[in-house]
């Protein structure tokens, strides 16, 4: 797909089974998986699969996002994930996303602020000409949200949850994929809201990074009747390791 002489990369999916909630419609975290693995392909689309950069002791680390849907597409439904960059500076890439429908009806948007990273000693190094060569830049967002990374602990929080780190929480870079912090967080959410309200929009900061058979605590403040703050903690050490605000729609 090409828009304004920029090309936009696209993956097409369908929604399983897996993907989707007793409405039938695919969740916040199947959303996030299809956007992660939209990012994937496009590097590898480039030449630079993610493995092929871990062996180089580099990686793409989000560092915070912001998404907002107005609808979510439903069970066996087929849609787009358009994808581009809209701005490089430094160590860190903006990637924007639209959630399309098959017919091309915009169901949502995804902003993310991305670090480019040296795996090995942990800290961001300049992004790479190859990218600003192969990933043109369009001058323009996907929703309008600005990306404001949060870094505050929660008082007194409403509800919360606690979890161990699982094998199956933990990614190629042997920590902790970032939607598995989604995941953790959706489950700290009070019922009222989880089963009566939809997930509209979120704002959310990963901080730190944990690993296998740690323990996290995800906890969950009501600010008011469409809106909720999170963080997710290591217990272990108190490391604050994500924050999140979600915006809530009642049905």
């Amino acid at each position: 797909m090409q828009e304004n002489n920029v090309p936009l990369f696209v993956k097409e999916y369908e929604i399983r089974y897996k993907d989707v909630n007793d409405r039938q419609e695919a969740t916040p975290v199947a959303v996030l998986n299809l956007v992660e693995e939209t990012a994937a392909d496009h590097c590898a689309y480039i030449g630079k699969n993610v493995y092929d950069l871990q062996k180089d002791g580099i990686g793409w680390v989000l560092y915070a996002g912001c998404y907002h849907m107005k609808q979510y597409p439903r069970y066996r439904e087929k849609i787009k994930v358009v994808t581009w960059i809209s701005m490089f500076k430094g160590f860190m890439g903006y990637r924007e996303y639209r959630i399309l429908s098959e017919g091309g009806e915009v169901y949502g948007g995804y902003r993310g602020l991305w670090l480019y990273f040296d795996l090995e000693k942990r800290k961001p190094i300049p992004v790479d000409k190859i990218y600003y060569e192969q990933w043109p830049l369009r001058n323009e967002i996907a929703i309008d949200c600005e990306i404001v990374p949060y870094k505050n602990k929660i008082e007194n929080p409403d509800s919360g949850k606690s979890f161990a780190v699982q094998r199956f929480d933990i990614d190629s870079n042997n920590h902790v994929n970032n939607v598995r912090y989604m995941q953790w967080l959706m489950e700290s959410i009070p019922d009222e809201f989880y089963n009566k309200a939809r997930l509209e929009g979120i704002q959310g900061t990963f901080l730190k990074e944990t690993v296998y058979n740690r323990h996290v605590e995800s906890e969950c403040k009501i600010i008011s009747p469409t809106e909720l703050v999170h963080t997710v903690t290591e217990k272990e050490h108190g490391t604050l390791l994500a924050t999140a605000k979600t915006i809530w729609v009642w049905e």
